[in-house]
């Protein structure tokens, strides 16, 4: 058990994810790397999601449960991100999974490259009939990404993404955007800063009926 505050604050907001959350949540606390806090937000649901994270957080000291109205993705993060003790804002989307290296190698990447303040990692994009399934491996060439994110092509998936807490503050967090608040993010940083990624499959996204992509609320 760690006594001083976690290098990594992992951060997750959920609303009615009960379907994919066990899984989820059992991938980040399986990490290799075991420093870290999880604050997941119950953004007002409607089924058994708030039971679902009060029974991890009896079982394991590091979940930090808030349960809330809803009030959207958005000013969910920016609101977690506050009251974070950790150094790096590591994203997580409650539909999705991590590979057991994932924060391990993110962390590593950004204390080796201090001038980076954000780093990604290649993905799965997996469909619920598997017919559209890709990888996203952009290489981790600062040139290259600036390109293709002025380009308009977000090729970071949110949800695998590791942040320097210090840069939300100096970039006054996530615009209150309904959608695209990470592009947005992503655009301030790489005009002003290095950005990196891991170049391994690391994170796993699910692109279901259900995802936020194809909700028409505001989250």
């Amino acid at each position: 058990m760690h006594t001083t505050d976690p290098i990594i604050t992992v951060v997750m907001s959920v609303f009615n994810g009960s379907m994919y959350l066990h899984d989820t949540l059992a991938s980040i606390l399986n990490q290799e790397y075991d420093n870290f806090e999880l604050i997941v937000t119950n953004d007002g649901s409607l089924d058994n999601t708030g039971k679902i994270l009060d029974n991890f957080a009896a079982k394991d000291n590091r979940v930090r449960p808030i349960h809330q109205q809803n009030i959207g993705l958005t000013e969910s993060l920016n609101r977690m991100i506050r009251l974070a003790r950790g150094q790096f804002i590591a994203r997580m989307d409650s539909d999705d999974l991590s590979h057991p290296q994932r924060l391990k190698k993110q962390v590593d990447f950004l204390q080796k490259n201090p001038r980076c303040v954000a780093v990604g990692t290649w993905y799965r994009n997996t469909f619920d009939d598997h017919t559209q399934d890709y990888e996203s491996c952009v290489p981790s060439n600062l040139s290259i990404m600036r390109s293709l994110l002025l380009e308009g092509m977000n090729f970071f998936a949110h949800g695998s993404m590791m942040i320097r807490k210090s840069v939300f503050s100096e970039q006054n967090y996530y615009y209150r955007w309904r959608y695209g608040q990470d592009y947005d993010l992503w655009l301030r940083l790489i005009e002003k800063y290095e950005m990196g990624m891991v170049e391994e499959i690391l994170y796993e996204r699910r692109d279901h009926s259900s995802s936020l992509s194809k909700k028409l609320i505001p989250r």
